[in-house]
């Protein structure tokens, strides 16, 4: 930036460098200065679209990732990203319709598991259990897609199967908000706090509060002291 105080792309990085250091306000300064040199961005606006969502944004936050889709319609993690501010926002059919779109870019478990989720709260139990396998023919590394395995099958009705992916998914847990989202289906909610307080809540995962599935669990007297953890662990209090 020293050498070209309007090089779009420096600035961009250097936003990227700030949110790595959970400098927020720096980031979103440096985000919006680069689309002001250069708005055709499409990555750099679906950045802005993430950081607007983990600061609880929404409606901002899916106007941006719309741009983003508009200005590159055929990236993976833009297009995915629409489905996903659509899940957080509870409309599904906006959801299911752009998932398979963002799957037919390439072979991408992330859009498989949208659709599964999105089914589920649609109620749509059959389509959303292929739908999260498939997720894990994908990418069988993916551990904490066992968890969401049994969230669907939990949500199904058929509670004998979630069991054993839930334990299958605590010798190998890599996010344990997908463990507690598990238990959030099987209503459990005790183990579901508990699985949240292992939670490492790293930036953007503050956008993991908006997520329908812990809709069974917001009246619990402990969602809001979850809800203010996360503000702590993230710096945002």
């Amino acid at each position: 930036m020293a050498l070209d105080p309007e090089s779009a792309a420096a600035h961009t990085s250097f936003a990227t460098a700030l949110w790595c250091q959970r400098d927020w306000p720096g980031a979103m300064r440096e985000i919006r200065l680069s689309l002001e040199l250069n708005p055709g961005q499409a990555m750099t606006r679906a950045w802005l679209a993430l950081l607007l969502r983990g600061m609880g944004r929404s409606d901002e936050a899916i106007q941006e990732t719309r741009r983003a889709y508009e200005l590159d319609p055929f990236a993976v993690a833009i297009s995915g990203n629409v489905g996903w501010h659509c899940y957080s926002v509870r409309d599904y059919e906006c959801a299911v319709e752009q998932f398979p779109r963002t799957a037919a870019i390439g072979a991408y478990a992330n859009a498989q598991r949208g659709i599964a989720l999105a089914q589920a709260q649609r109620g749509r139990n059959d389509e959303a259990i292929a739908a999260m396998r498939d997720a894990i023919s994908i990418s069988p590394q993916r551990s904490e897609f066992l968890a969401d395995l049994a969230y669907v099958l939990a949500v199904a009705g058929r509670t004998e199967e979630p069991a054993s992916h839930s334990r299958a998914r605590r010798r190998t847990s890599r996010r344990a908000s997908t463990s507690a989202r598990a238990h959030v289906g099987l209503n459990e909610p005790d183990s579901a706090f508990a699985w949240f307080e292992r939670t490492s809540w790293e930036w953007p995962h503050r956008a993991s509060l908006d997520d329908p599935a812990l809709d069974p669990v917001r009246a619990d007297p402990r969602f809001p002291q979850l809800a203010a953890r996360i503000q702590r662990d993230m710096g945002m209090r």
